[in-house]
């Protein structure tokens, strides 16, 4: 490994899923990485991953779920750790965790740069003055770097009165390579009927929960269908909506057309993305949105919903898809229209135009950026 930056770097995340290997991979190969996972599991997305041959040493705090474990305990564990490893650089998920707090807390003590990785607008969610005035207060106190995900997130930032020049954007990124080639294999060597898929659809990924607006979406599907829409809606996902959501779509008349597939992981999403003809995010609030860039990564149109954290970056009007108002069903059904009216060159130009823009969201172009804001914090500290 030839690493270009010196000391020990320690990430930080509750527990190890897909996209942050793909994150730690590439940060991996600039510099001497130790992950520190806060959890062995985590009940919320039940991430398997391989963990033989990783390029980088894994600490783990405590066995078990997330949800289910002693905060005291694991702030102990987690210091102790920390003494042990002695980084020089922490990279740290988010202030409101008391674990990624104390992580601050010791990078403060020891006088190492600590970058606050967030995702996190102003429009995620109501905000109180006095609770910004708290948060402006304490990521100032704790952190002297951030790592951001797009133009949403850097404006709440600025509200936040952090300063921009210690800031670096790419947070939010997905292994584009391996969803581009994996489907351009499949495209080229396979045919939908082999994965039971219809011949032309709207593909879901992601949980079945409330937030993510799916009985909007369905009776939006609805009416795209009754008036003479042929595409079909393939949904792949588990969650707390999952028996309930074909019960609503027999309601309303679309069971036929609609495919609840399940959960998918990362090696079962390629035929999925492959042979949809677009992807639709509907949800009424999500902090990015990562499966949009899967579906980019695999050359696919998007239609997503304004309030996706990464519509402002990852979606031109027109140009690679289509945003819309998650409470509209009028809104997503013209959408829907929108894309089955596009002639094939026009598929194709979008297509090619999500492998554009998602291009700079990549794990190599994240570390290459985080590093460089690594190396500037430590300038002044040495």
């Amino acid at each position: 490994m030839s690493n270009c930056l010196s000391g020990k770097t320690v990430l930080c995340w509750i527990n190890l899923g897909p996209y942050h290997i793909a994150r730690a991979k590439a940060l991996a190969a600039q510099t001497d990485l130790t992950v520190i996972e806060f959890a062995s599991a985590q009940n919320l997305y039940g991430w398997a991953i391989d963990r033989s041959a990783l390029p980088f040493d894994i600490v783990t705090l405590s066995s078990g779920a997330w949800e289910e474990q002693s905060i005291p305990k694991l702030v102990q564990a987690c210091w102790r750790s920390l003494e042990k490893i002695r980084p020089t650089c922490v990279v740290i998920p988010g202030y409101a965790n008391p674990v990624a707090l104390i992580i601050a807390l010791w990078g403060c003590f020891r006088r190492v740069p600590r970058i606050l990785m967030t995702e996190s607008a102003a429009a995620d969610r109501p905000r109180y003055a006095w609770k910004e005035k708290i948060k402006s207060f304490v990521i100032n106190s704790l952190y002297n770097g951030a790592n951001f995900g797009g133009k949403p997130q850097i404006r709440y930032l600025e509200q936040l009165r952090f300063p921009i020049d210690k800031t670096t954007p790419f947070y939010d990124v997905v292994d584009n390579d391996y969803f581009a080639s994996a489907t351009k294999a499949l495209r080229s060597t396979q045919q939908r009927a082999e994965f039971s898929l219809p011949s032309q659809y709207f593909l879901y990924v992601g949980r079945l929960a409330p937030e993510k607006n799916i009985p909007v979406l369905l009776e939006a599907f609805a009416r795209y269908r009754q008036a003479g829409g042929t595409f079909h809606l393939v949904l792949a996902g588990d969650g707390p909506l999952r028996e309930s959501l074909p019960a609503l779509a027999r309601q309303f008349g679309i069971d036929s057309h609609t495919h609840f597939v399940g959960r998918k992981t990362v090696e079962e999403l390629p035929p999925y993305y492959a042979f949809a003809t677009s992807f639709v995010l509907p949800s009424l609030s999500e902090p990015w949105g990562l499966v949009v860039n899967e579906a980019m990564a695999s050359g696919l149109p998007v239609f997503i919903s304004k309030r996706c954290g990464c519509a402002e970056d990852l979606v031109s009007q027109g140009e690679n898809g289509y945003l819309f108002d998650p409470d509209s069903h009028d809104q997503i059904s013209a959408c829907m229209w929108q894309i089955q009216n596009l002639s094939p060159a026009q598929l194709s130009q979008m297509s090619q135009a999500s492998l554009r823009r998602v291009q700079a969201f990549s794990p190599e172009n994240w570390a290459t950026h985080l590093v460089g804001l690594i190396k500037s914090l430590q300038a002044p500290l040495t």
